[in-house]
């Protein structure tokens, strides 16, 4: 998007304000750069098409509408003029002009005020007026404010959920199929029961972390999925030889070690007591620092974040205190928990400071997160849809 922003979209600059153009006209322009991007599949059709124009830190992709950026310089350029006319007699002439003909850029402030409700107009409060129509427009979609409920959520992150979009390296059409995917429009209006458990109706929501059915296999491919991503960047992080340094290739084991690092993934720990829960994803025990490391991963729907979170850390509680008296050592219990769409909690990035240095385990946890549930829904990474 930035792309389009900076070498296509700019080139308006050149002419918004000096060449009269009907307001209906900037958005007709907005709707032909969407079926530009539908047919190169940068944006899918059943998509939310407000959320091309939201900040990428917000949950958006980024994209300049015209219509908004065409009110705003015009309504500034106006200003310019109406504060400087009597300095430079030319303004003045040319506003008087431009009353005389009733163009757009004479009338900017009355149109405005009269599209968006306002008493008065002015470029700051304009601009977020614009941020909340859109945000008002997805309200009004039943699938597509699903995600965006997030934002009035206390307990989230924005900044972080959004660090896939704002900071990931992602082809434009993956991150198209990757939105779609969390806009929740799939299934359309087939209707119908979950072809896997055939109790609930078929919607994403459900096949994304309710399915009885799904739970032995599918949900446990994207657990170990994730799994795979930790393993190999703790194994990095700490220099453990490895066969393969790509994701791709990874193969993760039992345990690894080094004569600094050990970590064990999925491994009973034995204990001088009885303990239920003893055997937690990942374990990493730091030889150097005298410190153990337990690790939980757990995907969940946004309305269980802040409890699944809670009860991860909370389930090996006893187990961090045995081992820390054991061996006599520091123990960290680090529950990472997202949404299946993604969202994190506020807590999150605490909990990240405490694994690994994570720009890129932020990338790669959401990215293969997303992955996994596009070839749940059967939907190919290499699929376009116009």
């Amino acid at each position: 998007m930035r792309g389009i922003n900076e070498h296509a979209i700019s080139l308006l600059n050149y002419y918004i304000g000096l060449i009269d153009v009907e307001p209906d006209e900037f958005a007709k322009m907005d709707h032909k750069i969407r079926q530009i991007l539908i047919h190169h599949g940068i944006h899918l059709q059943p998509s939310c098409k407000e959320r091309l124009y939201l900040n990428r830190q917000e949950l958006g992709r980024g994209l300049a509408c015209v219509e908004h950026k065409a009110e705003m310089m015009i309504l500034n350029l106006k200003m310019k003029f109406e504060a400087t006319k009597m300095i430079w007699k030319r303004r003045e002439a040319i506003l008087a002009v431009q009353h005389k003909a009733g163009t757009y850029f004479a009338t900017i402030e009355k149109y405005l005020k009269t599209k968006y409700s306002l008493e008065a107009v002015n470029a700051d409060h304009l601009l977020g007026v614009q941020k909340q129509i859109l945000n008002n427009e997805i309200s009004n979609k039943t699938l597509h404010k699903k995600l965006f409920k997030s934002v009035q959520h206390d307990g989230v992150s924005i900044k972080e959920s959004s660090k896939w979009l704002s900071k990931g390296n992602n082809q434009a059409i993956h991150e198209a199929k990757l939105c779609f995917l969390q806009d929740r429009n799939i299934f359309f209006n087939e209707g119908g029961m979950c072809p896997h458990c055939n109790k609930a109706r078929k919607t994403v929501d459900h096949m994304a972390t309710r399915c009885e059915k799904m739970l032995g296999h599918d949900y446990m491919r994207r657990h170990n999925a994730i799994v795979k991503c930790i393993h190999l960047l703790l194994c990095n992080k700490h220099n453990i030889a490895i066969r393969n340094k790509k994701l791709r290739g990874h193969s993760v084991q039992q345990i690894v070690a080094n004569k600094y690092v050990e970590i064990r993934v999925d491994t009973t720990i034995k204990t001088d007591v009885k303990i239920r829960y003893n055997k937690p994803g990942i374990l990493l025990i730091d030889k150097i620092k005298k410190e153990l490391l337990i690790v939980e991963i757990g995907v969940t729907s946004l309305d269980n974040l802040q409890q699944v979170e809670s009860e991860k850390f909370m389930k090996y509680d006893e187990l961090a205190n045995e081992l820390g008296l054991i061996h006599g050592c520091k123990t960290k219990i680090i529950p990472y928990v997202i949404t299946w769409d993604g969202i994190v909690s506020k807590y999150h990035s605490k909990h990240k400071k405490n694994l690994v240095s994570l720009t890129e385990l932020r990338h790669t946890f959401s990215l293969q997160l997303s992955k996994r549930l596009l070839r749940a829904f059967q939907w190919s990474t290499g699929e376009e849809r116009g």
